[in-house]
């Protein structure tokens, strides 16, 4: 490793150097280190701190973290070009267990920040920064072992997580398959995270010479424990928890949402068994979800089998009924059996416990190319603490049309044809009354 002297390159705002108050400029303290792929550009390579040479690049991973711990904190620049994954070294506790982990990045003692930073975006499986698992590594993993790609160390006596805070940026992260336990990336004891533009793969086309990816093609559905992203948990002092422009495709679960203060933006979770669930996991004392918004933002569930699980809303094992609030803005579902893993939808969106949560959705779900309005979001009876509406479905019409929406509970619509506001009561046999409860018969 060579020592960087004279400049701390910001990633956000691009500034030469940062002031010497937060630990650049002539304090030296923190400094960008640069890792190269095996098949990075020549000029990427000569600048580097750590060169891969494709084999067991986990290696030169870690010690770049455990770099930037030593420093206090830091950048880790990292090339175009593939960086492989052959073994799961680290061993880490948990409140899930034994895991096995690629890269653990230090926690728990002091604060710190650290941010891995890709060179740019891949698209689909070429160009960018891409951090894959290897087919031999992957064949050589448990079944019943549960490995994480990125994880911060756990410490039982933190009370909701680690000190450390951590940027990720500009990467792919891709699984051969996604028949294994494998978690791209556990945030579960980090502190504060922000993520933009990070695509998770639990599937690669032409596996072993196999499965290739088309539309209509999906991958098969995944087993338990393979997941995108695992968010944090408890409260982080009510600042960034911040998740923009990322892609999860091809998981059980694509992000398993927790914490609160949480703000997702042009989300997306494609072919998975669900692309999103909330508080389905376990922090132990530090309970699973709070109290506080959970907010998704022009998010899509695209093509797989459950729409939305809330699970678990708890806090230090005590049920914590209705207490998490959950929004759902411009939420975007494609729903069809032809193009979903294992051929066969399975849930409409559904509570473990029947009102556990609360909040506001709005979305849209296209059955073929286009939005429907006869196509239900929620199991019926669920979701009875959130005000739901699909925007397709007109505000005010007639009889005869509202006769063909599936309805959400306590949805109201003008009827045009009767001059009165409709208010829908039962979506199981859907159910319309007026203001003074008379049953207004849609026929």
């Amino acid at each position: 490793m060579s020592t960087k002297q004279g400049y701390f390159k910001d990633p956000i705002s691009n500034d030469k150097f940062l002031p010497e108050s937060q630990g650049g400029g002539a304090s030296g303290s923190k400094w960008d280190i640069y890792v190269a792929a095996s098949d990075a550009p020549t000029r990427q390579k000569a600048m580097a701190d750590y060169q891969c040479d494709g084999v067991n690049d986990e290696v030169e991973l870690q010690q770049a973290v455990d770099a930037v711990y030593a420093q206090g904190g830091g950048v880790i620049r990292l090339s175009k070009g593939v960086f492989y994954i052959d073994e799961f070294p680290k061993t880490d506790s948990d409140n899930d267990g034994n895991s096995k982990v690629a890269i653990l990045i230090p926690s728990g003692d002091t604060g710190y920040e650290i941010r891995i930073i890709g060179d740019t975006f891949s698209y689909g499986n070429a160009n960018g920064t891409r951090i894959v698992v290897s087919d031999d590594c992957y064949e050589g993993l448990s079944g019943s072992t549960p490995y994480k790609i990125f994880k911060a160390k756990y410490y039982s006596s933190l009370m909701s997580s680690s000190k450390v805070s951590a940027f990720f940026e500009n990467l792919t992260v891709s699984l051969p398959w996604n028949q294994k336990k494998i978690i791209c990336f556990d945030l579960r004891n980090f502190n504060r995270i922000f993520m933009q533009t990070i695509s998770c793969r639990g599937y690669t086309s032409g596996y072993r010479g196999g499965w290739t990816t088309s539309f209509q093609n999906p991958p098969p559905v995944a087993v338990q424990g393979c997941i995108g992203i695992r968010m944090t948990g408890g409260s982080n002092d009510g600042t960034l928890c911040d998740y923009r422009n990322i892609g999860c495709s091809g998981f059980y679960e694509a992000f398993q949402v927790g914490g609160e203060h949480v703000i997702m933006i042009n989300c997306s979770g494609i072919w998975n068994y669900y692309s999103y669930t909330f508080g389905n996991y376990d922090f132990g004392a530090s309970g699973d979800v709070l109290c506080h918004p959970i907010t998704l933002i022009n998010c899509c569930d695209e093509r797989s089998v459950n729409l939305p699980l809330f699970a678990n809303c708890d806090f230090k094992g005590s049920i914590h009924a209705g207490g998490q609030e959950v929004n759902l803005i411009d939420f975007n579902v494609e729903r069809r059996n032809y193009d979903t893993p294992g051929g066969t939808l399975g849930d409409f969106a559904k509570e473990s416990t029947p009102g556990m949560f609360h909040g506001r959705i709005i979305y849209t779900i296209a059955g073929s190319n286009l939005n429907a309005t006869n196509i239900r979001f929620w199991e019926h009876g669920h979701g009875h603490r959130f005000e739901s509406r699909d925007s397709t479905q007109l505000l005010a019409t007639t009889k005869s049309v509202l006769a063909t929406y599936a309805p959400n509970y306590l949805q109201k619509v003008w009827l045009t044809d009767e001059n009165k506001m409709v208010i829908c009561t039962d979506t199981q046999t859907p159910t319309w009354r007026d203001a003074l409860g008379n049953i207004i018969s849609l026929s």
